[in-house]
């Protein structure tokens, strides 16, 4: 879910489809189905030529609390 996120994120930030060059996930909490629901969210940093680094989380719906955590690096295809 995170990859797939994080993807839309890098591609409207590039303008063209990408793919998963490194992607770093750090789990802070269990992610429970039952317990949800939660909010998944991305953001580009500032592209490069053909790259583009993004950050993002998976965060529990009510209070925003960062669960999984991402770092990601795409690249333009």
């Amino acid at each position: 879910m995170l990859d797939h996120v994080c993807a839309r994120a890098a591609s409207a930030a590039l303008g063209q489809p990408v793919v998963t060059g490194r992607l770093d996930t750090r789990y802070r909490e269990p992610v429970l189905l039952a317990a949800g629901p939660y909010r998944v969210v991305a953001v580009a940093e500032r592209p490069r030529s053909k790259t583009v680094r993004v950050v993002g989380a998976i965060e529990r719906r009510a209070d925003g609390w960062p669960l999984v955590e991402a770092r990601s690096l795409f690249v333009a295809i």
